[in-house]
């Protein structure tokens, strides 16, 4: 295994982008709707640790808003916030989904739930480009919705962006390419499939005495098991300037390492990629390049397809 001391996290920040690159400070709502390509981003998988083995994950940043519970953790639940899908009264796709809010804007998350607009035939397909056609033909007697407990992560990035994984574990399925409207004008995103839950799972991130991420994030739950959700309370793990050496691999060498730590009442979305062995912590891959040290965690299920083909 592949110790990290503080030089070696020194070193690791460099390479690890920080948890919060996503945040508005470094995109406006504005950058979401401008469709040069100007702002696209090409999103690759970072590397984290899950119990003393690599996780590769895609990294979303805090967006989504908190839905704070009765609990002490204000982060310990995701908002929800809904998506609209037209549909003839078969089934039929029957245009683009439809959303009413953007990152940076208030209420805004990465998880949707769906909500099924049946439209009659006298509306054109794909002619549903507003949450606020959608009241009106509703209004008309025209349109219903059919609400449903059906949550998808779908992040809305700059329109032209691209996702890719360059982890050493061969033939992680990549989320699918979903082009959506908000209020007339069309947006983007990355359908990571279908959340079971708007529960959070706590993600640690080692940062120094001034609030700099020194290394890599560290999980407890990866997909397949219970209590698995791409969307994860921030945790800060304090590491002194003065500390020399320290290991950060697991929750169990966090806990047990007495560091201070601090819910952030953040929510960050982080889709797990693929585990790796402990091998891979030092770039091992089997020499026929198959990534056979490794475990796809199986995060792409049909659900990445849940809205399917829409119009052509």
């Amino acid at each position: 295994m592949k110790n990290f001391t503080i030089s070696g996290f020194a070193a690791a920040a460099a390479l690890f982008p920080s948890i919060k690159a996503q945040s508005c400070d470094e995109l406006t709502t504005e950058d979401y709707l401008d469709d040069s390509g100007a702002k696209k981003i090409e999103y690759d998988t970072v590397q984290g640790f899950y119990r003393d083995m690599p996780a590769w994950y895609w990294e979303f940043g805090p967006r989504s808003s908190p839905n704070a519970g009765p609990g002490d953790n204000p982060a310990d639940a995701v908002l929800v916030a809904p998506l609209y899908l037209p549909e003839r009264a078969d089934g039929t796709a029957a245009g683009r989904p439809i959303i009413d809010v953007l990152p940076c804007q208030p209420n805004y998350s990465d998880l949707w739930r769906i909500n099924r607009v049946i439209i009659s035939d006298d509306i054109e397909a794909d002619s549903l480009t507003s949450k606020a056609m959608i009241d009106e033909a509703i209004a008309a007697g025209t349109a219903e919705i059919q609400e449903t407990e059906e949550r998808i992560n779908c992040p809305i990035v700059p329109i032209g962006s691209t996702i890719q994984d360059s982890g050493p574990v061969a033939d992680v399925p990549l989320p699918a390419d979903m082009d959506l409207w908000y209020q007339d004008q069309p947006v983007f995103c990355f359908d990571f499939g279908t959340v079971e839950t708007d529960d959070t799972a706590p993600i640690f991130t080692p940062v120094n005495e001034s609030g700099e991420v020194v290394g890599p994030n560290i999980i407890d739950v990866k997909p397949g098991e219970d209590g698995y959700t791409p969307f994860w309370s921030l945790i800060n793990v304090t590491v002194p300037d003065d500390v020399e050496d320290v290991e950060l691999t697991s929750f169990e060498r966090v806990e047990d390492s007495e560091l201070d730590m601090k819910v952030e009442g953040i929510v960050v979305n982080c889709p797990v990629a693929a585990i790796g062995s402990e091998e891979l912590v030092e770039g091992a891959v089997d020499g026929d390049g198959s990534g056979a040290d490794g475990v796809m965690t199986g995060i792409m299920t049909s659900s990445v397809a849940l809205i399917g083909a829409l119009l052509v």
